[in-house]
């Protein structure tokens, strides 16, 4: 699940074969161990009064990419930006 098999871009400086050797991780769990460094990035921002990798704004928006994938899942719609009011209790909603 949390691995890449297929890297195509229209342009891309960086050859498929390259990305899938340095990025085409495959952990033992769905869950996968990307944020780790990122929760230490975050540690190490605070400690050296830094902004880190990741700023709130940035992860809000990859929130939101997240949850409109989920949006769309359920609506079986696309959807537009911003999502407007959805989260993923909607989903557990949807189940009962």
């Amino acid at each position: 699940m949390n691995k890449i098999e297929n890297w195509m871009f229209e342009k891309s400086d960086e050859t498929e074969e390259e990305i899938l050797k340095e990025q085409g991780e495959d952990p033992d769990t769905v869950y996968g161990f990307g944020h780790t460094a990122l929760f230490r990035d975050v540690i190490e921002a605070i400690r050296n009064n830094r902004e880190p990798l990741i700023n709130g704004e940035e992860g809000k928006k990859a929130m939101e990419i997240i949850l409109a994938a989920y949006k769309s899942r359920l609506t079986g719609q696309p959807v537009k930006f911003p999502i407007g009011e959805f989260s993923t209790m909607d989903m557990i909603k949807d189940k009962h």
